[in-house]
């Protein structure tokens, strides 16, 4: 009968050495131990990451966030909106300007004009003035 061999005594054929099989139960029970720790802690911050609670919460704050985020971008867009139609307006309101001052000293250059004895049929008809002589027969 062939003789048993003990596979925690017998020499390893990976590492080339032998070891005594308490010094092996020993080790691997420290590795067990050690394993048996780390899934443990990581059970447990699953557990607190994974509690309604918490989901809740973090549930929560990314919509506070996008919100936030929402908002800003919203009043942003609206300040720049206003500004653009306000700069507009002033645009508008120096081009209307203008032109109601040109149409005045116009108005008075040709009441001027028309004032100074001119006959009839060079008068100047102010609102297509310059340029134009406009006959009133």
């Amino acid at each position: 009968m062939a003789e048993e061999r003990n596979p925690l005594t017998a020499r390893s054929e990976t590492t080339g050495f032998t070891s005594e099989p308490d010094d092996d139960a020993a080790r691997l029970r420290g590795d067990i131990e050690r394993t048996r720790e780390q899934m443990s802690a990581t059970i447990d911050e699953l557990e607190a990451r994974l509690r309604p609670s918490n989901l809740l919460s973090q549930a929560k704050e990314t919509v506070k966030v996008k919100a936030t985020d929402t908002m800003n971008r919203v009043v942003s867009n609206a300040s720049d909106t206003a500004e653009r139609a306000a700069g507009q307006a002033r645009t508008s309101a120096r081009a209307a300007s203008a032109e109601a001052f040109c149409n005045l000293e116009r108005n008075r250059s040709a009441d001027r004009i028309n004032s100074s004895g001119l006959p009839p049929d060079l008068r100047i008809d102010a609102p297509s003035w310059p340029g134009t002589v406009v006959s009133t027969e």
